[in-house]
């Protein structure tokens, strides 16, 4: 039988504030698997929920000697993965925006600007903006035509900020996907 138990938190904790690599080991051994599959259902990704906990693990041993004694290791294990998978989420959903946004910029800036070539290609948006789905396209030019911030936009139309990211999301994947058709048309008229 083991010399620690999660019935007695304040000793393992005590264990742990004073180094003791085999309680570390314990609690890594009892919770490795059931703190992966809590992540898991959020990364569905196998990999980056191993990732997150192994982090989490190594903040537990770096935080070890300010744990406060009456803390729960799960909860305390479990809320420094959780917020791990929240900041990875940010920063690829921020990503994800700013590649979008990039790449459509980049469509536009392919040739020369004149009043020439520009003109089609301003036109192609337009058509890609008007083929998006009704509220994809509303919250879109909220937030290009009239420079609206995401929250204010949540508030004008009554639904959540993250809805009014992942309808700019889509709007500029949707957006994308038809500007590279036609270039693509275009690019395949010029070679033939």
């Amino acid at each position: 039988m083991s010399q620690y138990s999660f019935k007695n938190n304040e000793k393992l904790i005590q264990r742990l504030q004073a180094g003791d690599s085999e309680c570390f080991q314990y609690i890594f051994n009892e919770l490795v698997e059931p703190l992966t599959a809590f992540i898991y259902t959020y990364t569905q990704d196998e990999a980056l929920a191993e990732d997150i906990v192994q982090h989490s693990f190594m903040k537990l041993w770096e935080k070890r000697t300010s744990l406060n004694p009456q803390a729960f290791l799960k909860t305390f294990l479990f809320t420094i993965a959780h917020n791990r998978f929240i900041d990875i989420y940010r920063k690829e959903k921020k990503q994800v925006y700013l590649t979008d946004t990039i790449y459509l910029e980049t469509v536009l800036e392919t040739e020369e600007l004149n009043e020439e070539n520009l003109k089609p290609r301003l036109e192609q948006i337009d058509k890609a903006i008007e083929s998006l789905p009704k509220k994809c396209k509303e919250v879109f030019l909220l937030k290009r035509q009239h420079n609206l911030k995401n929250k204010e936009i949540a508030e004008y139309l009554g639904i959540s900020i993250k809805t009014v990211e992942d309808h700019i999301s889509r709007a500029l994947r949707l957006i994308r996907k038809q500007v590279l058709i036609w270039l693509i048309l275009i690019l395949s008229d010029f070679f033939n």
